[in-house]
């Protein structure tokens, strides 16, 4: 009974956003490039580079930051008590290219795996490539600012 109590339990994580399917993306990264020089997020010590779809980089007054995912960003950022600032993230297809946050296109709660949260937030360099994704994994196309607020809220 107990096997079968936490299948149940656990059934829900397991399922997509949606009906839509799951990319067939390498997330984490198993063996990964050198995406990034910094080993670990500041936040919650993940591996940068198995993580270099969702990794972001950031300023505070002091200093600059490496994270994981835009979760960590606003743990980190309430943690300080202060926006994040000069904000990058990497294109989740393109790991190896970061570009400012504020010039890409989130898709939130796609079937694509979240990095520290249940719900994905992922970002594209154009709103065509969002939505190119969402049509095959579904998901909401936000701004930076939209999803750094989600990611907020679950905190």
């Amino acid at each position: 009974m107990g096997i079968l109590f936490l299948l149940v339990l656990l059934a829900p994580c397991s399922t997509p956003a949606g009906t839509a399917k799951v990319p067939q993306v390498d997330h984490p990264i198993v063996k990964p490039h050198v995406y990034s020089k910094h080993g670990r997020c500041v936040n919650c010590g993940m591996k940068l580079n198995m993580w270099a779809r969702t990794r972001h980089s950031f300023t505070l007054t002091d200093g600059e930051y490496h994270v994981c995912s835009i979760h960590c960003v606003a743990d980190l950022t309430l943690q300080k008590q202060q926006p994040p600032k000069d904000v990058q993230v990497a294109l989740y297809l393109e790991p190896e290219t970061m570009i400012k946050a504020d010039q890409a296109w989130y898709l939130v709660n796609s079937s694509a795996t979240g990095t520290m949260s249940a719900v994905s937030k992922i970002a594209f360099a154009s709103e065509e490539a969002a939505r190119a994704f969402a049509a095959n994994y579904g998901g909401t196309i936000m701004s930076f600012t939209e999803a750094l607020n989600k990611a907020n809220e679950e905190l």
